[in-house]
């Protein structure tokens, strides 16, 4: 398994959704977090953060428990990205970037030196 967090994603939280609702919901299929975080906005479908002991569990809840209902609920979850896997993108882009500017930077600039000499030749 390769390094992915301990916490999920759980998505599909109604704004009426409680984090003890939660946690007895998940406990009637034995899922037992150690920690729940509400992310709900105002008139909006939230989702939690399901922390747990290790990340073989969450890996288990994931591969076992994704897409079943529960009263009615479809329990959706996903890894949460870690910072490298939510940010390496971003600075790979941003590198690529740098060396394609950096390189047109350089290719004008001895254009320009050269034209410079010719002109300089010339005259």
């Amino acid at each position: 398994m390769n390094q992915k967090s301990k916490t999920l994603w759980m998505g599909n939280i109604d704004t009426w959704m409680t984090k003890s609702y939660l946690l007895s919901l998940l406990n009637k299929v034995n899922i037992f977090p150690i920690k729940i975080t509400l992310k709900i906005s105002q008139g909006k479908r939230g989702c939690a953060f399901l922390e747990f002991p290790n990340q073989e569990t969450a890996e288990e809840v994931l591969n076992n428990f994704n897409g079943i209902k529960v009263d009615d609920l479809e329990l959706l979850f996903n890894h949460v990205k870690t910072y490298e896997e939510k940010y390496t993108s971003q600075i790979i882009k941003f590198t690529v970037k740098k060396y394609i500017y950096n390189y047109i930077i350089l290719f004008f600039s001895y254009s320009l030196e050269i034209l410079i000499k010719r002109y300089v030749k010339k005259n």
